[in-house]
């Protein structure tokens, strides 16, 4: 905290008007509010301000004491953490509260990079306990496949070509390289290691991804890109967040009717003040940029918009699952200390919102 906090003694309305404050104001706001009247509810920040007049109006009609942490502009326009005590005061017929205010803006960020470390320490763990899962399950199918195709292509050795039995092979043979191909992700998934992160600028990766869709995606699908050139840097592993965006547009495809339609990648700032209920609280605080996939699809309804992340869940065209990308993608996600989120409804497409926070150095 501060060496010279802020008393005060204001009004309990909405402006939270202060009538008197100490010297240590100055150091706190960036003006002196010495002997002067002003008002500290528009200085709140707005993702805070409802909180905080909701704590001084019960603290007061309950005739209680009350402790608040929030945010404040400086008169430099920077954000600074306050922790206010105080607690309601009578004059006469008219209730005000009186109280103090202390910078607590370093300890904040401090616990801040407390919280970041021990997540990425989380991270690593995590990552690791599910690479040993994974290989392990791998390697047990792997040996359990092989053996299935190998019987099956004995069998079929005895077995002449109009025989009724082809054609039970011919599924057990396709079964198994769909068990196969699971395999295979499974081993994708059980080398996978924590993002090796760097300032890195998103333009250029979504730029790479639309060269190789433009060779798998076919001419029928129009694939449009809205990319603003001043977003800022972030800190991603390029690799991850490249391979994350493919499979993204590639279920776009997939749930496109008759694989006809149009895919749109959209790159663009986000600030603070519109990042979406939730975000703040899952990833770094702060400036993020925003990614979005959207596609023109049928769109799904809200028991599969709330699996989709659910691995081989969700059903899209042609009754196939999902498989373990959409799990993979918000695992690189979370990882890089941003979130993804879906929008969509039936009739009106499917779009994936990926916020990214902005790199220190950018901000």
């Amino acid at each position: 905290m501060t060496d010279c906090p802020a008393a005060y003694l204001g009004h309990a309305d909405r402006a939270r008007t202060i009538e008197l404050a100490s010297a240590g104001g100055h150091a706190l706001l960036g003006f002196k509010p010495d002997h002067k009247t002003f008002q500290l509810a528009p200085l709140i920040h707005p993702d805070d301000r409802e909180q905080v007049l909701e704590v001084v109006k019960a603290a007061v009609a309950e005739n209680h004491a009350f402790a608040v942490e929030y945010r404040v502009r400086h008169a430099s326009g920077e954000w600074r953490t306050v922790w206010e005590q105080g607690r309601p005061v009578c004059h006469g017929p008219q209730t005000g509260v009186q109280g103090y205010l202390a910078d607590v803006t370093h300890r904040r960020q401090r616990e801040d990079a407390r919280l970041d470390t021990e997540h990425q320490l989380l991270q690593t763990q995590k990552f690791h306990a599910l690479n040993q899962l994974a290989g392990g399950v791998a390697h047990e199918f792997n040996n359990l496949i092989a053996g299935i195709l190998g019987s099956a292509e004995l069998v079929a050795l005895d077995l002449p070509e109009e025989h009724p039995g082809r054609d039970s092979l011919k599924n057990i043979f396709e079964a198994s390289n769909n068990a196969r191909d699971f395999v295979h992700k499974l081993r994708v998934l059980g080398q996978r290691l924590p993002p090796e992160r760097q300032p890195i600028r998103l333009q250029p990766v979504i730029e790479e991804c639309v060269q190789i869709l433009r060779t798998i995606i076919p001419a029928k699908v129009e694939l449009q890109t809205h990319i603003h050139s001043a977003c800022p840097k972030v800190n991603a592993d390029h690799a991850q967040i490249h391979q994350a965006i493919l499979d993204l547009c590639l279920q776009a495809w997939q749930g496109l009717t008759e694989r006809r339609g149009r895919i749109k990648i959209t790159l663009e700032n986000c600030p603070p003040a519109r990042l979406p209920a939730g975000i703040p609280g899952r990833s770094r605080p702060g400036p993020h940029v925003c990614l979005t996939i959207h596609d023109n699809s049928a769109g799904l309804d809200k028991n599969s918009r709330d699996t989709i992340f659910h691995p081989f869940r969700l059903r899209r065209s042609g009754g196939k699952k999902t498989g373990l990308e959409l799990f993979l993608v918000r695992e690189t996600i979370q990882a890089h200390q941003g979130e993804i989120l879906v929008e969509s409804e039936p009739g009106k497409g499917l779009a994936f919102h990926i916020y990214l926070p902005v790199a220190a150095e950018a901000e």
